[in-house]
């Protein structure tokens, strides 16, 4: 996925799972792949998450404060993706979340601001995709998106 293509496809809109399968489509890609690419090029702090069988398998910060939950933790029961791994439906959309309900070990900062989550169950059996994002106060992709 060609830097300056993902770069100009997420300028504006939120950084959410809605937006990675829109990248997924445009480059045949894996929505983790596009979801990585996605958050690793945004100039906002993000991350990706990724639970197997109700377990975090992995997860990459893109300028998201440290605290994650380990690797072998389950999601927090007030997180979407508790609810995807509960069979609730999650959403692709970005949703606002409590952000000690996925950074319990960092101290609160209040120049964070809202916490979005978007959770989706994947094909795979017992996966699911996060993608956390802490948008600049300034961000035009909160009056646009949500």
């Amino acid at each position: 996925m060609p830097r300056r293509a993902v770069e100009r496809m997420i300028a504006t809109g939120a950084i959410d799972v809605r937006h990675a399968e829109t990248i997924g489509a445009a480059f045949n890609v894996s929505l983790v792949s596009a979801a990585l690419r996605m958050c690793e090029l945004t100039r906002e702090a993000a991350a990706v998450v990724y639970f197997r069988d109700g377990l975090l398998k992995w997860a990459f910060r893109f300028g998201l404060p440290y605290g994650l939950p380990n690797t072998g933790a389950g999601p927090h029961p007030r997180t979407l993706a508790h609810d995807v791994a509960w069979g609730k439906d999650g959403s692709p959309v970005a949703t606002v979340v409590d952000s000690s309900d996925w950074l319990p070990l960092a101290a609160p900062d209040s120049r964070w601001g809202e916490l979005l989550e978007s959770s989706v169950r994947l094909d795979g059996d017992g996966e699911i995709l996060t993608v956390l994002w802490l948008p600049d106060s300034e961000s035009d992709a909160l009056d646009e998106d949500l």
